[in-house]
């Protein structure tokens, strides 16, 4: 029971950030020493626009307001016309330039409101705010915006966002995890510490396969001890996913785990194709209360692994900054509060006597050549716990980093003890 209460506990945190971190990691070197992230110059809409005013109000509808942002259009008034270099410098192919009559820029006013939005994260005060924009119209009349470059402390657009989570950034990719999580716990005058790490590293090929391997390492040191929980437990995973289209195997999961120095068969999950069609492969793995059961991912068509790779949460959770961006820390911290006793609730955990307090947390990403190259994200968490008549106070200070390499240069070797042809 004690060893599955710590269970829950990391579990429960870990579900709640895998929305920040975008599955995988790597190294923290601070954000003074990342390059500048310059690649985005801005998009044209998709769509077309009765007027000026039109654009601007479907600007800070589409671009601006979001899950966690009510924002609502004031006014817009122009500033300038562009002038033809800045017109050439714009992001928009030679045979739309021709159909372009004018060019402007202009001041947009907006506010957001104060209150809930459908996460339950608060927003910042009514209070009216100001974003620059460009203004094209056609020699048709119609009207396009093109949402410009953004300024470090800007609001992130729907456009610079969904340019950086394209899923063509993540066809093939290397991936690099690191997870610390000590808690330090507290009973009277005597203090423990417990430490979790989880290592992964993954390789990503759309076309081919993926492949990932996570170490992740329990030291309950002390505190083991005071609550007959054994030292120090590690348990290996290693996953590979089949993503050939011509491959029999395609679509399949194939995992195992080490623990204790015992290493299990590979266990597949998914669907075999067949010359005379396809028949389903559906392992019976039994019941079992380990608290390090296989935890086979979905995969399928509308929810493959790829999609592990797209944050959670929209646009308007973020910032700009000079080398990428950041989640706004106030609606991060409030996200984390509520998404972590929903979390803790639904394990369980309340019901072993455990209390959440207050949360801080903060999330920076880097971007360069226009891809994400690295996450760090930090939280620091206190509850309390009372069992069996004793009262526990906890805290953890959790850091992941993350690191993307090697886009589109990056190859996947299977593990050659996979005898594919026994699943046949």
């Amino acid at each position: 029971m004690k060893r599955r209460l710590f269970t829950i506990i990391i579990a429960a945190l870990a579900a709640v950030l895998c929305a920040f971190v975008f599955v995988a990691c790597g190294g923290d070197k601070g954000g003074d020493t990342h390059p500048a992230d310059t690649a985005y110059t801005g998009a044209l809409s998709a769509e077309t626009y009765a007027s000026p005013n039109a654009a601007a109000k479907a600007f800070i509808d589409v671009e601006i307001s979001g899950d966690v942002t009510d924002a609502t259009f004031v006014s817009y008034t122009k500033t300038a016309d562009l002038t033809e270099d800045e017109v050439d410098a714009l992001d928009i192919s030679e045979a739309e330039k021709e159909e372009i009559e004018s060019v402007e820029k202009g001041e947009i006013k907006y506010t957001v409101a104060a209150g809930e939005s459908d996460l339950t994260v608060r927003t910042s005060a009514d209070e009216e705010k100001t974003y620059f924009v460009i203004i094209v119209t056609y020699k048709n009349q119609t009207v396009k915006y093109y949402s410009p470059m953004i300024n470090t402390g800007d609001p992130l657009t729907k456009s610079y966002y969904d340019k950086i989570f394209s899923a063509e950034n993540f066809k093939n990719v290397t991936l690099s995890y690191k997870l610390d999580l000590p808690i330090k716990a507290s009973y009277q005058s005597m203090s423990f510490t417990m430490k979790t790490t989880i290592k992964i590293e993954g390789k990503w090929d759309e076309d081919s396969y993926g492949y990932f391997k996570s170490t992740s390492t329990v030291d309950f040191g002390k505190l083991g001890e005071f609550m007959g929980v054994s030292g120090k437990q590690t348990i290996v995973m290693e996953q590979v996913y089949v993503n050939d289209k011509t491959s029999k195997f395609n679509g399949c999961i194939f995992a195992r785990t080490k623990e204790d120095g015992e290493t299990s068969e590979w266990i597949m999950e998914g669907t075999i194709k067949v010359d005379d069609g396809i028949y389903e492969e559906m392992p019976d793995y039994g019941e079992d209360d380990d608290d390090y059961d296989i935890d086979m991912p979905d995969y399928d068509d509308d929810d493959d692994m790829l999609s592990k790779f797209m944050p959670a949460f929209d646009y308007s959770y973020f910032i700009k900054t000079k080398t990428g961006f950041k989640i706004n820390s106030e609606k991060l911290t409030e996200y984390m509060n509520i998404a972590l006793k929903d979390a803790f609730d639904q394990s369980g955990a309340q019901a072993m006597g455990i209390t959440l307090g207050k949360t801080s947390a903060s999330a920076d990403y880097y971007v360069y050549d226009g891809k994400l190259t690295e996450s760090v994200v930090k939280v620091n968490c206190k509850y309390s716990m009372d069992n069996q008549g004793m009262h526990y106070n906890y805290t953890m200070n959790e850091k992941i980093t993350v690191k993307y390499s090697d886009y589109g240069n990056t190859t996947v070797v299977v593990p050659t003890d996979i005898d594919f042809d026994s699943y046949l």
